[in-house]
C-alpha cells in the first residue's frame, strides 16, 4: 500500500529512477559467455549510461526501451484519473516491424519493432456519477456507496452467517 510508509513505494520509485531494468532472462544452464553477454549488455545498456549522465554528457544512443516507454505512458495517463483511492492507467500496444534507415543509406536498413499505441485509458466514475472528489458526501468513493447500498440487503454475512450490523455495515466476526 502506498499511503503506507513501510508498504510498497511504487511512485516514488517511478519518480525517482533514471532507468528501469527489466531481467526476464533465463539463465539455467546457461553456458560462460551467454552469461559474459549478458553482463556486457547491462553495463552497454545501464552503467555506461549512469557514468555519461554523472559526468554531464548524455548518450545518443539511448533511448527508453518498450517496456520503459509504455510504462511511464500509463503512469501519465494514471495522473489523469480522479479516484481518491487508487489511480490506475493503461495503455494498449502492438508491435509495428519498421525499417531502420541510415544517414548514409549504404548500410543495410535492420527491421526492429516499435509500440504502436491503439488506446490509453485510465479509471474514472461512470457517466452521470459524481466524482468522488465533488460528492455531496464530500471524499466518499463512488464504489463504497454502491457497496454500502448492496450491504444493507444482507440481513446474514454470506461467509460466515453472522448477522451483519446495519449501522456499519460490516459483520462482527469475520469483518466482510
Amino acid at each position: 500500500m502506498e499511503e503506507f510508509s513501510h508498504g510498497q513505494q511504487v511512485k516514488k520509485c517511478n519518480y525517482l529512477s533514471d532507468i528501469i531494468i527489466l531481467n526476464d532472462n533465463q539463465f539455467m544452464g546457461a553456458d560462460k559467455e551467454g552469461k559474459q553477454n549478458f553482463i556486457t549488455d547491462i553495463y552497454r545498456k545501464y552503467v555506461k549510461l549512469v557514468e555519461l549522465l554523472k559526468s554531464g554528457e548524455r548518450s545518443a544512443e539511448h533511448n527508453p526501451s518498450v517496456d520503459e516507454f509504455c510504462m511511464t505512458t500509463a503512469y501519465a495517463v494514471s495522473r489523469m484519473s480522479s479516484c481518491l483511492k487508487r489511480k490506475v492507467g493503461a495503455v494498449v500496444t502492438i508491435k509495428k516491424e519498421a525499417e531502420k534507415t541510415t544517414v548514409n543509406h549504404n548500410a543495410t536498413g535492420l527491421i526492429y519493432s516499435l509500440p504502436c499505441i491503439i488506446s490509453t485509458g485510465y479509471n474514472e466514475v461512470p457517466l452521470g456519477s459524481y466524482k468522488c472528489i465533488y460528492h455531496p458526501k464530500f471524499q466518499m468513493c463512488y464504489r463504497d456507496h454502491l457497496q454500502e447500498v448492496h450491504a444493507r440487503k444482507f440481513k446474514y454475512c454470506p461467509e460466515c452467517g453472522t448477522q451483519i450490523n446495519q449501522i456499519t455495515v460490516k459483520c462482527s466476526k469475520c469483518n466482510q
